[in-house]
């Protein structure tokens, strides 16, 4: 009787004692609350957006658009928005740095919105002075856009 005991009361002692102290908002169901969506109602701030202008990237222009922030070794996010009605790029890759992308890290943009892509790209450190944009089109085109750093 008292093995069965301490073998139920085993489990809510450990859980009270691990306790669930943390300092982010949870709802009644114990789940994480969504952020709030604002202007462009996908959770990213595009308020402070830095336009670097458009490129041709094949048969796309796309307006580029980067965070007020460039910082190495942190992420930078990039706004895409694609002109005319040509199917946005199935796969989109974004660097910072040079062409060949040594010393960079790829990553790959998500769709946002029906003509737009949003990605989030990490900022080599240290970073040269030369350093610039890059996006490439798997299996095709690649384009460098200059950042205003």
């Amino acid at each position: 009787m008292k093995l069965h005991s301490i073998c139920c009361l085993l489990p809510i002692l450990l859980w009270t004692a691990c306790g669930h102290d943390h300092d982010h908002p949870h709802n009644p169901d114990g789940s994480h609350p969504k952020p709030a969506a604002n202007a462009g109602g996908d959770g990213h701030d595009h308020a402070n957006m830095v336009d670097l202008g458009t490129v041709a990237l094949g048969d796309w222009q796309v307006q580029v658009k980067r965070g007020q922030k460039i910082e190495p070794g942190k992420e930078a996010e990039v706004d895409l928005q694609f002109a005319g009605d040509k199917a946005l790029p199935g796969i989109l890759r974004a660097w910072i740095g040079s062409e060949d992308a040594r010393g960079s890290r790829k990553a790959k943009a998500d769709p946002e919105g029906a003509r737009g892509m949003h990605v989030h790209v990490m900022v080599p450190m240290p970073l040269a002075e030369e350093s610039q944009l890059w996006l490439e089109v798997e299996g095709g085109p690649r384009a460098g856009v200059a950042m205003k750093l």
